[in-house]
C-alpha cells in the first residue's frame, strides 16, 4: 500500500516538474524571439504613410482622409498588449454619384506597440455573426504576414466583400484594406511592398 502511494506521489512530482521545465523554455523562447525584434525610432508615423504617386498614375486616385488614431479607434485586444500610437490614411479612386457608383478605397492602418508584444499584434481574424474571414496564401511581406478575403453583412442583410492585408515589421502592425465596386487583391499586395519600403 505505502508502495502505491509512494508510487503516486513520485508521479505527481514528476509531472509538476514537467510542465515547470515546459513553462521555463516558452518563456524563454517568447524572451529570445521578442529580443530579436527591433524598436522602430519613427517620430510622425504619418511619415509611413503611402502618397498619391504610389498609386497607378492613370487611375485618379486620391488622399480622402488623413489622420492619428486614439485609443477609442483600437480593438480591447490592441489596447491589451500595450497598443502605444497609430495613424490612418484613406485614399479613393472613382465616382461616388448615387446614379453611377464607380470606385475603389484603400484604408492602410499603422500602429506601434510595445517590442515584448509585437509577436502578439498579427494573430489570425477569427469570424463573427457579421464578418467572416477566408485566408488567402501569405504575401510574404515584412517579418510576418496574413492576407484575407473578408464577407462582411451589415444590419440590412447586405453583404460586402473586401480584401485585407496584414503584416508586422518590428513593432509595426499595418492593416490594408480594399473596398469598392472594383477591387484589385494585386494592387494591393503592391500597396503592401510599398508601405514595407517606407519603413528603412
Amino acid at each position: 500500500m505505502k508502495s502505491k502511494k509512494f508510487l503516486f506521489a513520485g508521479g505527481i512530482v514528476l509531472v509538476i516538474i514537467l510542465l515547470a521545465v515546459i513553462l521555463y523554455f516558452s518563456l524563454m523562447n517568447k524572451n529570445d524571439f521578442s529580443q530579436e525584434i527591433k524598436p522602430v525610432e519613427v517620430k510622425d508615423l504619418s511619415s509611413l504613410m503611402l502618397s498619391v504617386e504610389d498609386f497607378p498614375q492613370n487611375e485618379g486616385w486620391t488622399l480622402k482622409d488623413r489622420a492619428e488614431r486614439g485609443k477609442t479607434d483600437v480593438s480591447d485586444y490592441g489596447l491589451s498588449i500595450g497598443w502605444k500610437r497609430g495613424y490612418l490614411a484613406t485614399y479613393l479612386r472613382g465616382d461616388l454619384k448615387s446614379e453611377n457608383i464607380d470606385y475603389s478605397r484603400v484604408d492602410l492602418y499603422v500602429s506601434e506597440y510595445p517590442v515584448e508584444n509585437a509577436s502578439l499584434a498579427l494573430r489570425t481574424q477569427e469570424a463573427d455573426n457579421y464578418t467572416s474571414y477566408d485566408s488567402l496564401s501569405d504575401p510574404l511581406i515584412g517579418d510576418e504576414s496574413k492576407a484575407y478575403k473578408v464577407i462582411s453583412i451589415d444590419e440590412y442583410g447586405l453583404e460586402s466583400i473586401y480584401y485585407q492585408i496584414e503584416f508586422r515589421k518590428n513593432n509595426l502592425l499595418y492593416t490594408l484594406q480594399m473596398y469598392g465596386t472594383r477591387t484589385d487583391y494585386n494592387l494591393l499586395k503592391e500597396l503592401a511592398g510599398k508601405t514595407e519600403a517606407k519603413l528603412k
